[in-house]
């Protein structure tokens, strides 16, 4: 159907049978696993004899609703629109969803009917297919050429020599559908894939360490390697404290890394976003570490208390903050003292 789409992707796409037997929970499960047989043919073509990591069911997921983004709304919009024109075999919603999934979703010409009315959506979808497989075969690439020095940087004394499983993708995308991974190793680590400059990161771990050094106070801190494009940073994994000595000292580093995050103009940094290590809090997600203080603005711009907000320590999302709705329901989002769990006063759109 051309426009523009790599020839590659358009024939395995119409050459690439459907699987019959899929687990489908009403979510047009089989219309997505054969989009991810594509994508798993197009990044195994790739590593010729290098054997292809395990892809946990949390990738998988992340790239399901990737393609669900792109597609779900018009196929329900479709399904419903068949249903209405009597197009569907069956008498129930259930029996009349399975002809619509089983039969016209692997029919290839009424799919290119649909791709003719929604060009977009199909031009869309095939390149994002394009860009997922781009991705990870970069991320396998890159591993490669860096392993001997990821050993000596981060795994002295037990080096890894592949990849056994690769979990995130979940994660916001950078630079063209680039987003975080989180793989596991053959020698029992664990690593984390940033696709963006980590030099930030970097510059802020230093800095948080030197300043701690200057109070003395320790404070442990993970390890980060930039690449330019892209960097390699250590797995943070969550531990709680075990003593009220070590939940003093969690709670005077918190306040350590909020009076730095005030002082850098750092923000975003939410309860997803930093990890209790024992009694150091770490932030995983440095994105928007350095930035710059704002000031009242403008006369009138915002209320006394939006101003008053945005020139506090508030801003930085390590403190209790809450999100609001209109009707005044929240969800706690802070730092300190959030959890997940908690239902969120939004609309969000579901299969």
């Amino acid at each position: 159907m051309g426009m523009g789409i790599d020839t590659e992707i358009e024939r395995l796409y119409w050459n690439t049978a459907q699987k019959e037997t899929i687990a489908d929970r009403g979510d047009f499960g089989g219309y997505y696993a054969h989009l991810e047989d594509i994508f798993m043919t197009l990044v195994k073509g790739s590593q010729g004899n290098r054997e292809m990591p395990e892809l946990s069911a949390e990738y998988r997921a992340a790239f399901h609703n990737r393609m669900k983004q792109i597609t779900m709304r018009t196929l329900l919009f479709e399904m419903e629109l068949s249903r209405d024109c009597g197009e569907l075999a069956g008498e129930s919603p259930e029996e009349q969803y399975r002809f619509f999934a089983d039969s016209l979703l692997k029919n290839p010409a009424y799919l290119r009917e649909l791709y003719a009315e929604y060009p977009l959506l199909y031009q869309d979808k095939l390149r994002c297919l394009e860009a997922a497989a781009r991705n990870l075969r970069e991320l396998l690439d890159r591993f490669a050429q860096d392993r001997e020095e990821l050993n000596k940087r981060f795994f002295q004394g037990n080096p890894t020599n592949s990849i056994k499983r690769i979990g995130g993708g979940d994660s916001d995308a950078h630079n063209g559908g680039r987003t975080v991974h989180i793989l596991e190793l053959d020698n029992g680590e664990r690593l984390v894939y940033k696709p963006r400059s980590l030099a930030a990161d970097e510059a802020f771990g230093m800095f948080l360490q030197w300043s701690c050094e200057e109070i003395g106070t320790e404070y442990w801190w993970n390890l980060v390697w930039d690449r330019g494009e892209y960097g390699w940073c250590g797995w943070v994994e969550e531990i709680p404290c075990h003593s009220r000595e070590e939940l003093r000292r969690y709670y005077r580093r918190n306040g350590i890394l909020l009076g730095i995050c005030y002082l850098l103009g750092s923000r975003d940094l939410h309860y997803e976003n930093v990890i209790a290590h024992g009694e150091y809090p770490v932030i995983i997600d440095l994105e928007m570490g350095v930035g710059v203080q704002e000031g009242a603005g403008p006369k009138g711009t915002g209320t006394g208390v939006e101003r008053a907000y945005r020139e506090s320590v508030l801003r930085t999302g390590i403190l209790p903050t809450y999100v609001w709705d209109g009707l005044g329901n929240g969800i706690h989002v802070g730092a300190v003292n959030a959890a997940g769990g908690q239902t969120a006063p939004f609309l969000v759109p579901v299969t």
